[in-house]
């Protein structure tokens, strides 16, 4: 799947970077019915799909720098998401390196939930003791994910402890209640239902507009059928976040970038709810650095 993609977005510089592409079954993961399955061939190539892509989105306006997500490939071999034979590309802070975008000028990182792929990058171990991995940021974690992190923050050896307490202890993590506007036109919205805190991430500059929206979705199928999600979802919760922020993204004309979903979409509204299509996308455009 492709490891990087750059467009531009009004003033806006948008960098997708995929940090890996994992094992992952839908088949397994997603509720879809058994008897949809035999009656609609098409469901077939989702099915049979075993991989999906891990992406972080960079954003760099002329007065900000924000970063959607911090995640490293760190997989053993007997890890369910591991994939046998697969050489990951280099790390994230290194790929926004060659790509111009230095660690030290991100202000913002986004922590659209709190599951391991999403956060697991946000430290790094230095000097015998675990940093943050963009020294200069705050980052904003769904004040629900923290609180259900609980027993694991108390472990020292746990993921959590090493990453999101580390912030915490160092006066970088900011817990998120409700949607929150970070200036220069973005904002995060609260999005529930793949975890109780998950976040969404809504971008608009010279009136047009892009959507982040994390695990919100795993394969474009769940945004026509929004009943199907992955099994550990909460089905009220992420059927309300679905609706209201669909109809926001399709009002907006928006692009849209899931995590595990490879590249850039756009919607279209149909009769079944939400159509999602891979977007035409402009000419990479040159980075241009804030002050």
């Amino acid at each position: 799947m492709p490891e990087t993609l750059r467009f531009a977005l009004g003033r806006a510089v948008v960098t997708v970077v995929n940090v890996g592409d994992i094992s992952f079954d839908l088949r397994g993961y997603l509720n879809i019915p058994e008897t949809e399955l035999r009656a609609r061939l098409e469901l077939q190539c989702i099915v049979a799909q075993r991989t999906i892509p891990i992406q972080c989105v960079h954003i760099q306006l002329p007065e900000v720098s924000v970063l959607i997500d911090a995640g490293l490939y760190d997989f053993p071999p007997e890890s369910e998401y591991f994939l046998a034979g697969y050489s990951p590309p280099a790390g994230l802070p290194t790929r926004l390196a060659e790509l111009g975008i230095s660690i030290e000028e991100v202000e913002h990182v986004v922590i659209t939930h709190g599951h391991w792929d999403h956060f697991n990058g946000a430290t790094h171990f230095v000097d015998g003791e675990h940093r943050a991995q963009f020294p200069r940021a705050r980052h904003y974690l769904g004040r629900p994910d923290w609180d259900r992190a609980g027993a694991k923050l108390r472990d020292p050896q746990s993921l959590e402890s090493r990453t999101l307490g580390v912030l915490h202890q160092a006066g970088a993590l900011v817990l998120v209640e409700g949607d929150l506007a970070l200036g220069h036109g973005v904002t995060i919205r609260a999005a529930p239902g793949e975890t109780p805190g998950h976040q969404v991430v809504r971008i608009h500059s010279d009136g047009q507009t892009l959507y982040c929206l994390g695990d919100l979705y795993h394969h474009p199928i769940e945004f026509k059928e929004p009943w199907w999600m992955v099994a550990w979802a909460e089905p009220a919760s992420i059927g309300v976040t679905r609706r209201a922020i669909m109809a926001e993204a399709v009002a907006d004309a928006a692009l849209v970038i899931n995590t595990h979903i490879p590249g850039v979409g756009r919607l279209d509204a149909v009769s079944e709810g939400v159509e999602w299509g891979a977007a035409q996308l402009p000419p990479a455009p040159v980075l241009r650095v804030h002050s």
